[in-house]
């Protein structure tokens, strides 16, 4: 079951964020200053071959790989996000809601609904040329919940 961090650490842009985890999903959530939701990103397969789903407002839909960034023991390089191809949006869906009945119900609605409407989008395939696969790949740092620091904002 996801279950919601806190505290979780605050970027420096306007979006406040959430953060839920279990074994399999990292889902990280973003909030407008009027706290309207802003969008989410849903990562997957966490232990193996990493994935990013990710639903914004303002920049609609991308998928990625998540690169962990350290191909030796002892290094500590920050992940990336590199284009990854086919999302398993039906497999992915059902395994969201096997595991969001202890997150607010507003997040796992839209996220549902962000799932379902990028399958009709893409007619299934989980291909779309909005998708991060249709881009040339672009390394984006993803930040985990572990990077806090002491005089982070908090929630």
């Amino acid at each position: 079951m996801l279950k919601e961090i806190v505290p979780v650490r605050q970027e420096n842009d306007s979006h406040r964020r959430r953060w839920f985890e279990d074994d399999d999903f990292d889902l990280i959530v973003w909030y407008e200053p009027d706290g309207g939701l802003h969008g989410f990103q849903l990562c997957y397969n966490k232990n193996r071959d990493e994935h990013a789903f990710t639903w914004r407002r303002d920049r609609g839909y991308s998928h990625h790989r998540v690169d962990v960034g350290e191909e030796l023991a002892g290094e500590n390089r920050t992940p990336t996000l590199n284009s990854a191809g086919t999302f398993p949006c039906a497999e992915i869906r059902a395994r969201f809601a096997e595991c969001d009945a202890q997150i607010d119900p507003e997040i796992a609605r839209l996220v549902r609904e962000r799932l379902d409407d990028y399958s009709r989008q893409t007619g299934g395939n989980g291909i779309s040329q909005q998708d991060g696969a249709s881009r040339p790949s672009t390394d984006v740092p993803l930040v985990k919940p572990s990077e806090t620091t002491p005089d982070s904002k908090l929630e």
